[in-house]
């Protein structure tokens, strides 16, 4: 149940940190010389044509414990940058997948390896939860994967986080590969300003 309610919370602030700062549509094959890939139809029957892909620390609020890390694909050019501004975009599009390394009773370190979308809270494990989202003048929509993997074949917490992916929104999925540069999220309590 502890480890439940700590998944929870780390998963809302995944959940906000993504709502925030967004992440142009249209299938990508996937090509051998491009990092970040999102190939196939994501819920809405679009694809995602991937401009930066970040990744960051959520912190748990309980020492001893680990948090996760979050990764965004985005539409987005620069969305460290904006992160850094503590702004967001009024229209974006991206992937979230925040990535959870649990014994059963707290978040351990990230490693490498698969980790399952959904299963979260039924003891030990690596989960992932992956989330397409979608901002239009301002308003953002989420739809959460039902099913899948995320494979992570490096990371370093200050540095890259590499892997690829294959999920199902319902009948709809998608595939494809990351290389996410670590972003720094701001210090600040306020919330971002959507430009």
């Amino acid at each position: 149940m502890l480890a439940t309610h700590r998944f929870a919370r780390c998963a809302f602030a995944a959940l906000l940190a993504c709502s925030l700062w967004g992440c142009d549509s249209g299938p990508d094959e996937l090509e051998d010389d491009v990092p970040n890939v999102v190939n196939g139809t994501l819920s809405d029957g679009s694809g995602l044509t991937v401009g930066s892909a970040s990744h960051f620390l959520i912190e748990s609020d309980d020492p001893g414990y680990a948090g996760s890390v979050t990764m965004a694909l985005s539409d987005l050019a620069q969305l460290c940058d904006l992160i850094n501004a503590n702004t967001i975009s009024s229209e974006s599009r991206w992937l979230s997948l925040q990535l959870f390394n649990s014994d059963g009773t707290k978040n351990l370190a990230l490693v490498p390896g698969e980790y399952t979308v959904g299963g979260e809270g039924s003891g030990a494990g690596r989960f992932a939860n992956v989330s397409f989202g979608k901002r239009e003048a301002c308003d953002s929509v989420f739809d959460e994967a039902t099913g899948g993997t995320v494979t992570v074949t490096a990371w370093s917490a200050n540095g890259t986080l590499e892997g690829s992916f294959a999920v199902s929104f319902g009948e709809r999925s998608v595939s494809g590969r990351f290389l996410a540069d670590y972003c720094t999220l701001p210090e600040t309590e306020d919330p971002p300003v959507c430009k």
